[in-house]
């Protein structure tokens, strides 16, 4: 799937109607900037975009779906490999702008908490945090075995400064994480819809690294 960023920005500039378009357009503009740093591969504009696809498929289910969709569109506006604090980073940019985007307060205190929520592992409480939890992974349970390779090629090349040895025992420890958690998903929709498609995949990831290397 490639992001059509003329589509995006129309979707961004219907969320944030209440302000004028040329300022919406301008913070646009800016957030497209940081996803398209060179360095991201997977955690980009496509990315994004997959997700307010999934978001779609849930939004009569969420309680405040314009909170999670905000969320979204920031919640990995900052993303550097070698950083732990990519979430608590975006969170705070987030909160930056959307006090520009006049966003109330209490929405914005909402968002930041929701993009915590995609923190891997995280706990998350409400039914809107499970659901961007949720919608954050939901690209493992694809049934497109195509499109789960080209995504475990582009996590690759986002650690390209880690040798072949060096990212197959940390990636390998990162998809034993899902596997050990009692539920992937954490909300019952994603949990009764995907999980099993999830695990599977999972565990086809693990094989393929396992048995014939790094995707290449």
């Amino acid at each position: 799937m490639q992001a059509n960023n003329q589509q995006l920005q129309s979707r961004w500039q219907k969320l944030f109607s209440h302000i004028p378009e040329k300022v919406s357009a301008e913070y646009f503009n800016s957030l497209s900037n940081k996803y398209s740093e060179p360095h991201r591969h997977y955690h980009n504009l496509e990315h994004i975009a997959q997700t307010l696809i999934a978001m779609d498929e849930i939004t009569a289910i969420a309680e405040y779906p314009f909170t999670i969709e905000c969320a979204l569109w920031f919640h990995d506006c900052i993303y550097d490999t070698a950083s732990k604090t990519n979430e608590a980073d975006s969170a705070d940019y987030a909160v930056k702008v959307l006090e520009n985007l006049s966003v109330k307060k209490a929405d914005i205190e909402i968002i930041a908490n929701y993009i915590m929520a995609t923190c891997h592992p995280a706990n998350p409480q409400t039914n809107d945090e499970k659901l961007i939890h949720d919608i954050d992974l939901s690209l493992l349970a694809t049934g497109d075995d195509d499109q789960l390779l080209n995504y475990e090629r582009k996590i690759r090349r986002e650690y390209f400064q880690y040798s072949d040895n060096d990212y197959i025992h940390g990636r390998v420890g990162v998809l034993d994480g899902f596997l050990q958690c009692e539920y992937i998903y954490q909300s019952q929709y994603f949990r009764e819809k995907y999980e099993l498609s999830a695990r599977k995949n999972i565990l086809l990831l693990k094989e393929q690294l396992l048995t014939f290397g790094v995707i290449s």
